[in-house]
């Protein structure tokens, strides 16, 4: 809730999921509906390897696209070698579950929340998971409409900057 932005709305979201669960690396994306596009709102535990997915991902593009353009959750258990590892400075670890949720508000898609985990969720977790959606498409719903009310204020100042120098003219 004290969210100014996107970014921080995605921190404290993946920070407090990573905390209750074991996440190993999250991505907060937003929906771009002029675009049909995500775009990559925040990271956790993301690394800038090459095989990173890049910041934008047009609807249906990969499993991530595919969740956005359906707008239905995807599951990987126990994906294969090669999918994703997650670095610390100890080892190197695969997830045991890979979870692409789509955020949706009255049939409108907000955004993509994808979670790795290294290890299968518990009910508790999931169900916790399952609770935080709501608040995060109402967080996310409030954030837009915040953006989209600092684009027209920015926008009636310009005119108004404009309109008083025709004016001196």
């Amino acid at each position: 809730q004290k969210a100014r932005d996107f970014s921080s709305l995605g921190q404290t979201l993946l920070s407090r999921l990573g905390q209750h669960t074991s996440l190993a690396q999250g991505s907060l994306y937003l929906a771009d509906s002029s675009t049909r596009s995500l775009q990559l709102a925040r990271g956790y535990a993301r690394g800038e390897a090459p095989t990173d997915p890049p910041p934008a991902i047009a609807f249906g593009t990969g499993l991530l696209g595919q969740c956005a353009l359906e707008m239905r959750e995807m599951r990987l258990d126990t994906p294969g070698a090669g999918y994703l590892q997650t670095p610390s400075a100890l080892a190197v670890a695969r997830p045991a579950l890979v979870w692409l949720i789509p955020v949706i508000n009255n049939d409108s898609l907000l955004g993509v929340l994808e979670i790795a985990l290294l290890a299968p969720l518990t009910a508790a977790e999931e169900s916790l998971v399952n609770e935080l959606l709501p608040t995060l498409a109402l967080c996310m719903e409030i954030l837009e409409r915040d953006a989209d009310t600092q684009r027209l204020l920015a926008e009636t100042r310009q005119q108004a900057v404009a309109l008083q120098e025709n004016e001196k003219r």
